[in-house]
């Protein structure tokens, strides 16, 4: 989905379970520039969507109503679902919200309690 209205779609993943709001954080996949937050790097082929070298742009990581996520997915005009994410790079995004310097604090509290309650599961 496009970060606004008229500009590039990127690759978002959710990385927290709702919380009783209903609220999950969500974070984009953003191309690799020399100035980029290299917390965690993904590559060519790491998801089906990736087709160069990318990096998780913390900064702009979200809390976001999972509600208006799938009302989104709905209007496929608005937001496309894509295949998850392996396991494997998920925990590795999961891991880099709180080594990641950019990462907003709100975002990596919301991520703290979430972890605390539903620890992310390393299958």
């Amino acid at each position: 989905m496009p970060k606004s209205a008229d500009s590039t779609p990127h690759l978002w993943v959710i990385i927290t379970e709702p919380d009783e709001n209903g609220d999950v954080v969500i974070v984009n996949v953003t191309s690799w520039r020399p100035d980029s937050d290299e917390t965690v790097i993904i590559k060519t082929g790491e998801h089906h969507r990736i087709t160069h070298q990318s990096v998780v742009f913390y900064q702009d990581a979200r809390i976001a109503k999972a509600a208006l996520i799938e009302k989104a997915i709905q209007n496929t005009t608005l937001c496309v679902k894509c295949d998850p994410c392996s396991q494997e790079l998920l925990m590795r995004i999961q891991q880099g919200v709180t080594q990641s310097r950019f990462t907003p604090r709100k975002v990596k509290d919301f991520c703290q309690k979430s972890w605390a309650q539903n620890p992310p599961k390393d299958e």
